[in-house]
């Protein structure tokens, strides 16, 4: 990945897209969300317990797209006060918009 001429990372898209070097990477390889310096990738949330790192926040919509459905959660813990995850949309179908709602992270990378 170049930026304005210079080389931020290399690798395979793979390597870029699970592990990128930089949040210009991260975002250039894919949707993202930021809480401080952890990056998750939207489809890395999992509405299952014990899945790794619990978010929570206020469900604020959501948009079915086939096979999931992407929730936007107002939360003071996202760095933009909101983050975006896509859920299977049969989990999805009970959830409400104004209501609290815990996801978790199977996976995030330090950046």
């Amino acid at each position: 990945v170049i930026d304005h001429g210079a080389l931020l990372q290399t690798g395979t898209g793979a390597e870029l897209y699970y592990k990128p070097a930089s949040k210009k990477v991260a975002d250039f390889t894919g949707s993202a969300n930021y809480f401080g310096s952890t990056m998750v990738r939207n489809e890395w949330f999992t509405l299952d317990k014990n899945e790794g790192t619990e978010y929570k926040g206020t469900l604020v919509s959501k948009a079915f797209t086939g096979k999931t459905t992407r929730l936007k959660i107002k939360s003071p813990e996202a760095s933009h006060g909101v983050f975006c995850a896509d859920i299977d949309s049969r989990r999805a179908a009970d959830l409400q918009t104004g209501t609290e709602v815990k996801l978790y992270a199977e996976n995030s990378v330090s950046i």
